[in-house]
């Protein structure tokens, strides 16, 4: 799915594991992650486009 995809949208509490597994992959894939933080919903977004 991530490797089809132009954007990853995630809620992550930031905790190693599955979640964090894909963020990595996408990340590596140079997608463009948007991060939502479950406490302080929080919106971060992670460009690693070149």
């Amino acid at each position: 799915m991530v490797k089809q995809s132009n954007y990853v949208l995630a809620v992550w509490n930031g905790k190693p594991g599955g979640a964090g597994n894909i963020l990595s992959f996408a990340r590596t894939l140079g997608k463009t992650v948007i991060l939502i933080d479950p406490n302080t919903f929080e919106v971060r977004t992670d460009s690693n486009k070149d």
